[in-house]
């Protein structure tokens, strides 16, 4: 048997921004936007992490199992 993972992470990331070294990112789900900044909980259920320069990632807590969101380009 397979270990439990984390399901598909069911948010898209509409945006994210640093300022004076905080990230702030937007996530959305349906007509839903949540702004969080590192280290706030999504819905009890994701935390974001950080950043890296193509990606973000993020922790679902209730396995503790880190995941990697890739960016999408923003127009």
């Amino acid at each position: 048997a397979s270990a439990p993972s984390a399901p598909p992470f069911p948010y898209a990331i509409a945006g994210n921004l640093v300022d004076n070294d905080v990230l702030t990112i937007v996530f959305m789900k349906q007509n839903q936007h949540f702004v969080l900044r590192v280290g706030e909980v999504l819905e009890n259920t994701y935390r974001p992490d950080g950043k890296r320069s193509r990606s973000i990632t993020v922790t679902y807590l209730p396995l503790g199992h880190q995941q990697t969101l890739p960016l999408g380009t923003l127009n």
